[in-house]
């Protein structure tokens, strides 16, 4: 949070300021933040014509990179939508490695299907998560998700992301480097598998320090000045629009008698 220090208004102001920002939200019309992929279901009515995005924050300084393992990388909760069944097929029917990091309904079934390459870490501790990554070939998401944290954790770790290309995948993985992502059209694991293809063909030309500068825009000190800029914007324009309804020069003075 330093970058919410040292600045020309106080902590005690911002403060006072962001617990405001419902009724700025209510009388401007501007959400703080809007994530630009919607889903199907939001109300597309209150779009505003300018909208501001802050991404959530992540911790990303506290990632590390180290030499890769000859395994591929899943961390999720085990759930069908999250189409953790994909990477199973995928990497059992072809003989790689996978870690699946995380528990849910969908253990019994995955297991299952699983073949001896592929382990289930259950949960883990955040500093084994830390390693984990760090030491993976490739981050696998295969399902869709809102915005996906996971994902901005693999490219702080310098590794690079294989993934079903829609939803919050778009956002997090930097468009103008293409090896970052690895990102197939079509859900299901013969798409996934050929992605996979696709990332080994290139993955001795891929940078993890390229990767890790990439995260840096998902920092909390981005987030933080972020969202002290825009709430200052909000605080601007309530007052400008209080000010405008209120102006008395409009107002005729009443005449006396």
């Amino acid at each position: 949070m330093d970058a919410l220090h040292d600045k020309t208004r106080s902590d005690d102001e911002f403060l006072e300021l962001s617990q405001t920002l419902g009724l700025c939200v209510r009388l401007t019309g501007r959400p703080l933040c809007r994530e630009q992929h919607e889903r199907p279901e939001a109300n597309l009515a209150f779009v505003p014509p300018k909208s501001e995005v802050v991404y959530p924050p992540v911790a990303v300084d506290t990632f590390y990179n180290r030499p890769s393992q000859d395994y591929y990388l899943v961390v999720s909760e085990l759930v069908p939508y999250k189409r953790i069944d994909d990477a199973v097929r995928a990497v059992s029917r072809s003989g790689r490695r996978l870690k699946i990091v995380g528990d849910g309904p969908e253990y019994k079934r995955l297991r299952k299907l699983a073949g001896p390459t592929v382990e289930f870490c259950g949960r883990v501790s955040a500093d084994e998560l830390r390693d984990l990554y760090a030491q993976s070939r490739a981050f696998v998401q295969p399902g869709e998700e809102d915005f996906g944290i996971a994902v901005v954790e693999a490219l702080a770790s310098g590794k690079p992301v294989v993934a079903l290309g829609r939803g919050g995948v778009l956002e997090s993985v930097p468009a103008a480097d293409r090896r970052a992502g690895f990102l197939y059209d079509d859900p299901g694991d013969i798409s996934l598998e050929r992605a996979l293809l696709e990332f080994e063909r290139q993955e001795s030309s891929i940078s993890a320090y390229e990767l890790q500068t990439a995260a840096l825009r998902f920092s909390e000190e981005r987030f933080a000045e972020g969202m002290r800029q825009i709430v200052m914007s909000q605080s601007e324009d309530l007052t400008e629009s209080f000010a405008d309804a209120l102006d008395v020069h409009d107002v005729e003075a009443p005449v006396a008698g």
